[in-house]
């Protein structure tokens, strides 16, 4: 028999160990209690989402092993247990060498991203002076020099002209010997715009998918310091790469030779939240902007932990309640979005720092409290539903969801009957009693047969019901209308809506 998987006749386990770069595996076979002889040429299966599962086979006529169970130990071992058969043989076992997982199948370790500090360096008579970072200190003339040994990256990545590389870089090279990577990584002056792309296709090239970077623009002149924010920005979206941290050594502000270095990641992290609520704004869709108050970290967010969770929350809500057309949920949710946005913007205007989350928070009002409302389905607040719904119809045709607008549209115009009958307004009774009377269906009760409008009323719910019911079955008839033209008609049917809200 093997010993390297199973003794027999005593409990004993031996694990047979395999390594893939720093990932070590382990599969441990263990006597256990006997079992019940498996049928003959029994298939087992590994599991699927263990790394080197393979099928097994075990005949009953030859002996052998019964695999019963999979088990994971930890995220760098996984146990198969086994359960001897009563007529175990010495040579029922197959070889280790068999049992072991392909060497292909065996997961690698992932590739460790590099920490890359990008600087620049230009033709300046850079001064002597004491670069400051928290406690840290780096006495030098190159702001690249303390970006290496403050912020220790595994490479410095230099941007420079053919004429700094000759007379700058040596020196900042023989500064940094021995200490971590000096790469020079020549661009153009950028005296033409055509230079500025050049530049950019430079940068975005030397970064990487999944790179750490730090940004020290200390150095950058003229216009790179934008090209160089904006690149960032792009590779981090376009490749997945990391900005840790954009830094400025601002000698102009120094005091007793010692010059504090800004940190101007902020700035950068205002880009991803305008770009959050402009998504927010745009499409209603509030993931982007919610995600962004959650992971931003509490030492750079504009308010306390609790109230980022809460705004977080709440944007989640409201953007659910508008993308399953719920009218009530939405002018529940908006109002309390309202509270909070009250609360946060007295907050936010005692601290100028933040000024630019005010104004984020000023448009987001002004988008989404139209929608607000405490209590919708108290009977004192039909009419404000009927606006409330009405703002919804124009607020989804904005955001080119016709789909959304005509289903709310349809409702709309039985809500608008039932409130002109003074009925409850959220009574299935009622709503039926208003769609007949939309539908032509007598009896026509005496206070809609009053109604100057009735027959213009009938008119837009035939044409909103057809919209609706080619939308319904997604289009699969004989002469189905096209997307263009169906985006124009419920386009058409607003203005409609919001004329008969006046009667009401």
């Amino acid at each position: 028999m093997c010993k390297a998987f199973l003794a027999c006749t005593q409990s004993v386990v031996t694990p047979l160990t395999w390594q893939v770069g720093r990932v070590q595996h382990q599969l441990v076979p263990q006597a256990a209690h006997r079992a019940p002889p498996a049928r003959s040429h029994e298939s087992l299966a590994a599991p699927q989402n263990l790394p080197g599962a393979r099928r097994w086979m075990f005949g009953g006529t030859t002996g052998g092993c019964t695999a019963r169970t999979w088990q994971v130990v930890s995220p760098l071992c996984m146990r198969k247990l086994f359960t001897p058969h009563p007529k175990l043989r010495k040579n029922a076992l197959p070889p280790p060498s068999s049992l072991l997982p392909p060497r292909s199948s065996l997961p690698e370790s992932p590739p460790t991203m590099p920490r890359k500090a990008i600087t620049f360096l230009g033709l300046g008579n850079y001064q002597e002076t004491t670069y400051c970072w928290e406690s840290q200190a780096c006495t030098t003339p190159l702001m690249a020099e303390a970006t290496a040994r403050i912020f220790r990256p595994d490479l410095l990545v230099v941007l420079l002209t053919p004429e700094a590389q000759q007379a700058k870089f040596p020196d900042l090279q023989q500064r940094l010997a021995g200490v971590l990577p000096v790469q020079p990584l020549p661009i153009p002056a950028g005296h033409a715009e055509q230079e500025l792309w050049q530049i950019f296709a430079v940068l975005a090239t030397e970064i990487k998918p999944g790179d750490e970077l730090i940004f020290d623009m200390t150095n950058a002149f003229r216009s790179l310091p934008l090209l160089a924010l904006l690149a960032a920005n792009f590779v981090r979206s376009v490749r997945g790469a990391t900005l840790e941290r954009m830094i400025y050594g601002a000698f102009e502000a120094r005091q007793e030779n010692q010059t504090p270095i800004f940190d101007l990641t902020p700035f950068v992290a205002l880009l991803d939240w305008t770009s959050a609520t402009d998504t927010f704004l745009r499409y209603g869709r509030a993931d982007d902007l919610a995600q962004r108050v959650r992971q931003t970290p509490p030492s750079a967010q504009p308010f306390s932990a609790g109230q980022a969770r809460q705004f977080a929350t709440q944007l989640a809500s409201l953007t659910r309640a508008l993308q399953a057309v719920r009218p009530v949920e939405v002018m529940r949710e908006a109002h309390k979005l309202e509270v909070q946005l009250q609360t946060l913007t007295v907050q936010l205007a005692s601290e100028p720092q933040v000024v630019p989350f005010s104004m984020l928070l000023e448009r987001i009002a002004s988008e989404y409290m139209p929608l607000a409302l405490a209590e919708p389905t108290a009977s004192t607040e039909r009419h404000a539903v009927l606006q409330r719904t009405l703002y919804m119809v124009r607020w989804y045709l904005a955001k080119q969801m016709p789909v959304h607008a005509l289903t709310l549209s349809r409702e709309w115009l039985v809500s608008l009957i039932v409130v002109r009958m003074d009925l409850d307004l959220f009574s299935y009774i009622s709503r039926a009693q208003a769609e007949r009377i939309l539908n032509d269906q007598p009896p026509v009760p005496a206070a809609a047969a009053t109604m100057n409008d009735l027959e213009n009323l009938r008119q837009l719910w035939r044409t909103i019901a057809q919209m609706r019911n080619d939308v319904a079955h997604t289009g699969m008839r004989a002469n189905p209308t096209r997307a263009e033209k169906l985006i124009a008609h419920a386009a058409q049917i607003y203005p409609q809506l919001a004329a008969l809200m006046g009667g009401a």
